[in-house]
């Protein structure tokens, strides 16, 4: 149950019933099957305003659905493979198959490779389809109130990836390792809004004129990247780990479609790079020295420049129960933008910072 009243804004008051189940079988030699279901009720009552609603006001909406996985091994637990799928049903969007392949290869205990398939399917909500938002108004030359509204979209075409997956792991000794991680996803019925046809409203007076935008599907695309990670221990009292990420968007709106803003917007809303250092530090009577260096690929939507980060700590730790520790964080330069993304949430600077702080565990 979960009860909210913004004052002139929405009004929510939800009640949520889940059931589920979930069943492990090992009793077959190298097999492991798991298998299980669920059920939601949702039932909600809304008081919407001039701002945002949904309509109807009320609904009540059933998820059910089950799964399966079996994982078996071969060739003496040195090739492992997974099998499984979800089925689900969902109010919104009808039924959703979701299936998963993956496989793992151990030729050793210091290598391992591993590939995987799946589908996911996204769970359609209240939102995409009954949401109205009232976003402008303004005045038309000839005396007319022009409102410029948002409207969700019902039994809309649910958004659905195909992932593939790469990775593997190798530890040549005790002190070093190195993993690296691909991928490539491909989206289908990513979201747009499209304008629909203006008409005219007599609620709330007085009377005026609607420019509609409607949720769509109109949105097809991949995404693709890696990550490379390693691992070492050049002394007993010293840690190094390094990393690099690499991550790029690719969106194609259809011919039909007339949003030319959320494709862009999605294709420059994550930094194409990424790279960070880090450096543990025992030193002698129960002092630590930590440091990490971060480098963040600018982005293109919303623009915010590429930013190199350097973050200092020195600790104390006498005890279990006690720490002392101080240090700096963007001690590079004085300030930088670090995130950003939409109308609602706007780029923030991050300044030079330090601090210092104890600890006392009891």
């Amino acid at each position: 149950m979960a009860h909210r009243n913004e004052s002139a804004v929405l009004g929510e008051f939800r009640h949520t019933f889940d059931l589920e189940f979930l069943e492990r079988y090992h009793r077959w030699n190298r097999h492991e099957l798991i298998f299980g279901g669920d059920f939601r009720d949702n039932a909600d009552r809304t008081i919407g305003s001039l701002n945002i609603s949904f309509n109807p006001a009320n609904r009540s909406t059933q998820l059910y659905g089950g799964f399966a996985q079996d994982e078996f091994a071969l060739f003496a637990n040195r090739l492992k493979l997974t099998l499984g799928s979800k089925i689900e049903h969902n109010y919104y969007r009808g039924i959703a198959f979701q299936p998963a392949v993956r496989l793992a290869w151990l030729p050793s205990e210091h290598s391992a490779t591993w590939m995987a398939i799946s589908r996911a399917s996204e769970s359609s909500s209240r939102t995409d389809s009954d949401v109205r938002t009232n976003d402008d108004v303004s005045l038309g030359a000839d005396g007319t109130i022009i409102l410029a509204s948002s409207f969700g979209t019902e039994h809309l075409s649910p958004e659905n990836v195909i992932a593939y997956e790469f990775g593997s792991r190798w530890q040549p000794g005790n002190k070093l390792s190195f993993d690296l991680a691909t991928f490539y996803n491909h989206y289908t019925n990513r979201h747009t809004n499209e304008p629909g046809t203006p008409f005219f409203e007599d609620s709330p007076t007085p009377r005026h004129l609607v420019v509609p935008n409607y949720k769509a599907s109109n949105i097809s695309g991949e995404t693709h990247g890696l990550e490379l990670l390693a691992k070492g221990r050049p002394a007993h009292m010293w840690e190094l780990s390094a990393s690099y990420t690499l991550f790029e968007i690719h969106l194609h709106q259809s011919s039909a479609s007339q949003d030319f803003a959320t494709a862009p917007e999605s294709e420059g809303s994550s930094p194409t790079q990424e790279f960070q250092i880090h450096s543990l530090l025992n030193l002698p009577h129960k002092l630590e020295f930590d440091s990490a260096l971060f480098h963040v690929g600018r982005l293109v939507e919303p623009a915010i420049k590429a930013y190199t980060r350097l973050d200092l700590r020195i600790g104390w730790r006498p005890t279990k129960a006690f720490e002392l520790s101080g240090g700096g964080r963007n001690l590079l330069q004085s300030q930088h933008y670090e995130f950003g993304s939409g109308g609602l949430v706007q780029a923030e600077p991050v300044g030079r910072s330090a601090y210092l702080k104890a600890n006392w565990r009891f």
